[in-house]
Formats: C-alpha cells, sequence, structure tokens
C-alpha cells in the first residue's frame, strides 16, 4: 500500500495524459509536469516515513513483511536522494 500510495502521482500523471490524448484534446505537459517532479519526491518522503514509522508494528507482521518493508524503505530513500541530487544539479548546472 505504501509502494501504491508513493507512486500515485506518476499514476495521476499519466492518467491525465493518456486521458486527454483519448479525448482528443491533449493536455500541455506544463499543466501537470509538477507531478512528475515535486509532487513525487514529497511521496517519496513520505513513503519512506511511513515505512520507517511501520517498523513499530513489527511485532504484529510477519518475517517476510517486515523483511519486505525494510527492503522497501531502503529503495525509497535511495530513489529519493537520487531526485535530491538530481534536481540540484539541474538546478545548478541546468537552462
Amino acid at each position: 500500500m505504501i509502494a501504491l500510495f508513493t507512486i500515485s502521482p506518476t499514476i495521476t500523471a499519466f492518467a491525465i495524459m493518456w486521458g486527454s490524448v483519448l479525448m482528443g484534446s491533449p493536455v500541455e505537459f506544463e499543466r501537470f509536469n509538477w507531478l512528475l517532479t515535486d509532487a513525487q519526491l514529497v511521496f517519496l518522503v513520505i513513503g519512506v516515513v511511513a515505512t520507517i514509522l511501520a517498523r513499530k508494528s513489527e511485532s504484529t507482521m510477519s518475517a517476510w513483511r517486515i523483511t519486505a518493508n525494510k527492503y522497501v524503505g531502503w529503495v525509497m530513500a535511495a530513489a529519493g536522494l537520487f531526485y535530491v541530487v538530481a534536481f540540484a544539479l539541474v538546478a545548478l548546472h541546468g537552462p
């Protein structure tokens, strides 16, 4: 559930894009590009925090779920770090 929540801005952006193309009036990318950048970074951070907080309920979860949550947390943390570094590099060296 946390993983779905984390990628929901991307899913929403692609749904908007695909739906507008199917309806015959494509939406300009500038109107929803924040879903792929800023909102995605915020949702990644929220997902990492939620995964870390899920450790407190380890006594009620099975061992495979605990391990899966830890791996998902590390992957989301790495993705969040990648976004932060990428945005910083674009801000410094971009047009």
